[in-house]
């Protein structure tokens, strides 16, 4: 949609555009998920949304660009599903980049079989049952150390693709906050989505209170959320806030993480050898932060008080083995 068009052309990538579904169809489902348990919720953002109106919206548009641009191979992510049926259409291969945990990519694979059927038929193709989606080349980045299980790892043996390690500025290049007192520095961040949430809210003001308790530097990032002075209450001494932090400058100088458990967190995290404190918002985030603690490089945290994200985050800081762990990850 218009809405990207900023981020593909900074990364020098020519952009078209297609239609939206609007936010007056969009805005009842997502208000109506907030109040489901998190797999109904899952289901209907995936099924209604992700397959169904975002999907239908794009499908147009695709095909043109497909038709006119003639393209060897499609690449698309796990929730993206127009670009599928498209490539279906004019006979071209895809490539599936699976930006989700195994358990959770085959869990969107089993949910969307009959709503991609749906997409197939208004477009004179057979059903075929997911077939297409499931011949799919997959890339991952998350390690087999991370997979759910050895079954759904094998169900479509996804290439595995190593996430960067970033190489931190120096110097005069450094920004203010990377200057080291010799105290760990501990980084919390909620993404670039949930932060203005008022779950996402409610997690930063716990966490800034917790930081008066640490023993540490604490860095916070609202992920680009704006979120108004005052809203996280009285900031320690210790903290610093900034309204965006580039990857490459926190993950290599970060000593231990706080985080909602997104894929791209922590994935970046585990690149460059960081234990993890997690908390869980939605979506495949309780699946990450459970197999994070289930291979020994993060603890999950369900009740994000205060008191327990300053004692979750004394202990990763404190703990060699969640830092070594992290490390061989």
């Amino acid at each position: 949609p218009e809405s990207a068009r900023e981020i593909v052309e900074r990364e020098g990538l020519e952009f078209a555009p297609f239609p939206h579904p609007g936010d007056d169809r969009l805005g009842p489902i997502w208000a109506r998920g907030q109040d489901l348990p998190r797999e109904w919720a899952n289901f209907l953002f995936v099924s209604d949304i992700f397959a169904g109106l975002n999907a239908s919206a794009a499908l147009p548009g695709l095909r043109d660009e497909v038709s006119s641009w003639r393209p060897d191979l499609v690449v698309r992510e796990s929730g993206e599903f127009a670009a599928l049926i498209a490539a279906a259409a004019a006979g071209i291969p895809v490539a599936h980049v699976a930006v989700n945990n195994d358990l959770a990519e085959e869990w969107v694979f089993d949910h969307v079989r009959a709503k991609l059927d749906v997409l197939r038929a208004s477009i004179g193709l057979d059903p075929d049952d997911g077939a297409s989606m499931r011949a799919s080349r997959v890339y991952t980045s998350f390690p087999k150390s991370l997979a759910a299980s050895e079954s759904v790892a094998r169900a479509r043996n996804p290439f595995r693709v190593k996430t960067p390690r970033f190489a931190p500025a120096a110097g005069s290049d450094a920004p203010g906050w990377a200057v080291n007192d010799d105290r760990p520095l501990v980084y919390i961040s909620l993404g670039t989505l949930p932060g203005g949430a008022s779950k996402g809210l409610d997690i930063y003001c716990a966490a800034v209170e917790a930081a008066a308790a640490l023993k540490a530097r604490v860095l916070l990032s609202t992920g680009g959320a704006e979120i108004e002075p005052g809203a996280l209450g009285a900031l320690p001494d210790t903290l610093t806030v900034e309204h965006w932090v580039d990857p490459s400058d926190i993950y290599p100088r970060a000593d231990a993480l706080l985080c909602h458990g997104g894929s791209g967190t922590v994935l970046e995290a585990l690149a460059a050898g960081v234990p993890m404190v997690l908390t869980p918002l939605h979506a495949d985030q309780p699946d990450n932060a459970a197999l994070v603690e289930k291979a020994g490089a993060g603890v999950m945290l369900d009740q994000p008080t205060p008191s327990t994200i300053a004692d979750a985050l004394t202990r990763t800081l404190d703990d060699p083995d969640l830092r070594a762990r992290a490390g061989e990850i």
